[in-house]
């Protein structure tokens, strides 16, 4: 059948047209296919997927979630995703609390409908280190007041007395940090909102050591100590027997470093180790009583 227009046709009833029929089409689509597609009606993706995303505060270092994987994961519209903060390194980062949640659950659990995009914020405190140590390990010990291996800081910064008690066989020297030396062995320091180590150096005191050749039958030292300061007396003396052996003095490291021939030998403490070795030549047979 031939259709037949009478009349002007506008530009507007064609565009009308074209999108009623365009608007037929999709319908048909949507409601069960056209022509002879049979497979059945096509349900439009409505509620989409939305991602969640996870942000520490101080920084990143701070701490981690469990699960793991729900960060930055993709999640279909309305599903209910529950996470819980961890500090990264407990006592020095503290867990105040969630921001962005729905609701929270024993304070660290954070629970979000992923109705829309979501990002969640865990919010640590962090506290800083006031490390003590000895150098070298066996020179002393050493000692902080108030004793926490973590700190809050808060400007100007809490006090903290250090304590360096050197060991037997030596004497303290001082405190080396970063970026100050203290002299006295008992300084008062202060939190710093970074962490921070101080070091107590130690140096060993002078020892005396008394040995004897072929000859000797014993060496006393008096007073023995295992350390001795500057300036102390000290008195070896070698035990033989005279009627074998004959006494040729007392000698530092060294072929030729003679000392004393005086036995007892009383001496005073210099800066470094003393050494002394006792010696002895036989007295010939002929001559021994």
């Amino acid at each position: 059948m031939k259709t037949q227009f009478f009349g002007k046709r506008s530009k507007r009833g064609a565009a009308g047209v074209l999108a009623g029929a365009a608007a037929v089409w999709l319908t048909a689509v949507l409601m069960g296919g056209c022509g002879n597609n049979d497979s059945g009606p096509v349900t439009p993706n409505v509620g989409g997927s939305y991602k969640l995303t996870v942000i520490f505060e101080p920084d990143s270092n701070a701490g981690y979630i469990t699960p793991a994987q729900a960060q930055g994961t993709m999640y279909q519209s309305g599903t209910d995703v529950t996470v819980t903060a961890h500090p990264s390194v407990p006592g020095k980062y503290v867990f105040l609390g969630w921001t962005g949640a729905d609701s929270t659950k024993d304070d660290s659990v954070a629970m979000v409908k992923m109705n829309g995009p979501k990002t969640l914020t865990a919010k640590f405190l962090e506290k800083f280190a006031v490390d003590v140590v000895a150098d070298p390990d066996s020179g002393g010990t050493v000692e902080r007041y108030p004793d926490s291996t973590y700190y809050t800081y808060s400007a100007p910064g809490l006090p903290v007395e250090l304590t360096a008690i050197p060991n037997e066989g030596f004497v303290f020297d001082k405190w080396v940090s970063e970026d100050t030396t203290y002299l006295e062995a008992d300084p008062i320091v202060r939190v710093k909102n970074k962490d921070s180590k101080y070091t107590a150096k130690f140096n060993p005191l002078p020892k005396v050591v008394a040995t004897a050749t072929e000859g000797g039958d014993s060496v006393t030292i008096e007073p023995y100590k295992v350390g001795y300061n500057r300036g102390d007396s000290v008195t070896v003396t070698v035990i033989f027997d005279a009627t074998k052996y004959l006494f040729q003095g007392w000698f530092a490291p060294g072929a030729s470093s003679f000392e004393s021939r005086d036995n007892p030998y009383t001496f005073e403490i210099g800066a470094s180790d003393k050494v002394l070795e006792a010696r002895f030549r036989s007295v010939p047979a002929k001559r021994r009583l």
